[in-house]
């Protein structure tokens, strides 16, 4: 500057040339976000540090692809009818299933119903039977008298139905001897074994006996097919009877 300024020769002035800083000993490149310069870009270069992250965890699953894509729902791959015939199928099926289990539900309800209506009338049957065995074990009747008194007793007693008259007793000996029956008059006295069958061709009334035999405390519900008085279709028809100990009988009803 002060050749120049004399008039001398003027000598060509060089540019200053900082050399970049050598990389670090390690070998690794120092991180732009290391700089102060660009200390406020710093939180921005971990989330791209996230994403590269995320990338390489994606080439992992890449070849997971193919499998994962023939996993699809089969519907996608019916037509538009088929659709709505697999949902008009599926909508049949469940109303199906649905009225099944009401059936079955209701069948279970009046087996239910049928059984407390037969246990209470032919407990109060039986009561009645007792009270007159009672009289002629206290010798206050004779057991003839007791007897004939609880068979019409029972003859005449009827439960259920609209005006609770439509259902009735039987009383038989449990050697099948018909002791009492409302319906059949003309039973009573006469040894019925193997002449009353049910549905199925059994013998209905050695069923019973059975049953009450095999009983602890001589009491038997007992399902069976009858034909109802004045009709000839045969039809379920639950039994329960109660034995009468002393007097060799057995008490009953149907439903």
């Amino acid at each position: 500057v002060a050749a120049a300024r004399q008039g001398t020769s003027s000598v060509p002035i060089q540019p200053r040339v900082i050399a970049p800083e050598a990389p670090p000993a390690s070998g690794h490149a120092r991180s732009a976000c290391a700089d102060p310069c660009l200390q406020p870009l710093a939180k921005h270069c971990a989330m791209a540090k996230q994403v590269v992250s995320f990338v390489e965890k994606l080439k992992i699953i890449k070849p997971l692809g193919p499998a994962v894509l023939s996993l699809k729902i089969p519907m996608q791959k019916l037509s538009f009818k088929a659709k709505i015939l697999l949902m008009l199928a599926s909508a049949l099926l469940a109303l199906i299933v649905m009225a099944t289990l009401a059936l079955v539900q209701e069948r279970k309800l009046i087996i239910e119903q049928r059984q407390t209506t037969l246990l209470t009338a032919v407990q109060a049957a039986q009561s009645i039977v007792l009270g007159y065995k009672a009289a002629a074990d206290s010798g206050k009747m004779s057991q003839e008298d007791a007897q004939d008194a609880a068979i019409q007793a029972l003859r005449l007693s009827r439960y259920s139905g609209a005006e609770g008259t439509s259902e009735y007793f039987y009383i038989w000996s449990l050697d099948l001897v018909g002791v009492m029956h409302p319906i059949k008059p003309e039973w009573e006295g006469q040894n019925m074994r193997g002449k009353l069958k049910d549905g199925e061709g059994h013998d209905a009334l050695q069923h019973i006996v059975d049953q009450l035999r095999a009983s602890s405390d001589g009491k038997a519900f007992v399902p069976a097919t009858f034909t109802r008085p004045g009709s000839t279709a045969w039809v379920p028809k639950l039994q329960y009877a109660v034995r009468i100990d002393g007097w060799n009988w057995m008490v009953g009803s149907g439903l």
